[in-house]
């Protein structure tokens, strides 16, 4: 079931047309911003102790608030044919639950269906290429954490060995289904879906590199890389920055004026949704940026809260919005 949320300041169309001009300054084979994917992301409201899914098509439409998905639902992720989502809740009827799990809704209005029961808590799912399996970040013991690998609706989790003490954040399957992304220490690391080859791909660095997410085409690597600030009043900044599937090629593609993590690619690869804090700014929204660097659109509704944790939707709709 989806409530579609009022806006109260118009011109998320306006904005993303924006973007498009300024990207057309640019290269000529620059692609249009994809207005009409799907994004899911998530909105604390003021007041709020709990977290919200909702859906946005970014083409001045009402957002839509995703229901039957309990109280505190977090950490949503698309599956591969767009038709259902799975995300990491409490139990469904008790919001103040610490434990985690992970479930799946059918975006047709079916009931959210728990698919893990892991003694420690599950959390930040990532469905293979086959939307048969979804892996997560779970618990291995009462003081570490894991990537796991679970088929969706059936059997047990199976835990990959090589990535015992994996950071608690987002991960991501590779589209040919070999390799899964991960953070462990301040590093990034691939595994393979046996959890006995292990890769790394960042350098440690002071504050770390987390929240690595594929391409379309997997030849390319998004994450959220921290530098430890330069004075006291500037602890840490984060950026966007894009890599190679190798490692190579590390560039930042968002501004100093940004804090910015949790990136996700448009269904074409020519952009990228991430959460970001603007610089003497307390208020998180949600923005769109050519994933060759450019400049950045917030794509919220201001003042209606804090927007975190986009994702956007791997299905290019068969008909553009006009």
């Amino acid at each position: 079931m989806m409530r579609p949320r009022r806006r109260t300041r118009g011109g998320r169309r306006g904005l993303l047309a924006c973007a498009a001009l300024l990207c057309a300054c640019g290269e000529p084979t620059t692609p249009p911003v994809p207005a009409a994917l799907p994004i899911v992301f998530e909105l604390v409201r003021p007041g709020s102790l709990y977290r919200q899914l909702f859906r946005t098509t970014g083409d001045g439409a009402a957002d839509v608030l995703l229901t039957g998905v309990g109280a505190a639902p977090s950490q949503a992720a698309w599956s591969p044919d767009g038709l259902r989502l799975a995300f990491s809740s409490p139990p469904l009827d008790q919001p103040l639950q610490p434990s985690r799990q992970i479930y799946v809704q059918d975006l047709a209005g079916s009931p959210a269906v728990q698919v893990t029961d892991a003694a420690y808590g599950a959390r930040f799912p990532t469905w293979a290429p086959d939307g048969a399996r979804i892996a997560f970040v779970g618990g291995a013991g009462a003081f570490s954490t894991s990537v796991w690998i679970t088929a969706v609706g059936e059997g047990a989790p199976r835990r990959l060995p090589n990535t015992l003490n994996a950071e608690t954040s987002a991960i991501s399957w590779s589209p040919d289904g070999e390799w899964i992304a991960f953070s462990m220490g301040t590093s990034l690391f691939l595994t393979d879906t046996t959890g006995e080859r292990t890769v790394r791909l960042t350098a440690p660095r002071p504050c770390g590199d987390r929240e690595p997410a594929w391409s379309p085409d997997g030849a390319r690597i998004a994450f959220a890389s921290c530098e430890l600030g330069s004075s006291a009043a500037d602890v840490a900044s984060r950026s966007v920055v894009v890599m190679n599937a190798d490692g190579s090629g590390r560039r930042t593609v968002t501004p100093d004026s940004l804090h910015a993590y949790t990136p996700t690619w448009s269904a074409d690869g020519g952009y990228l949704a991430f959460s970001a804090t603007r610089r003497g700014a307390g208020r998180t929204d949600l923005y769109v940026i050519p994933a060759a660097g450019g400049a950045p659109v917030n794509i919220s509704l201001h003042g209606e809260g804090d927007s975190f944790f986009p994702r956007w939707s791997p299905v290019i709709p068969a008909t553009p919005v006009p």
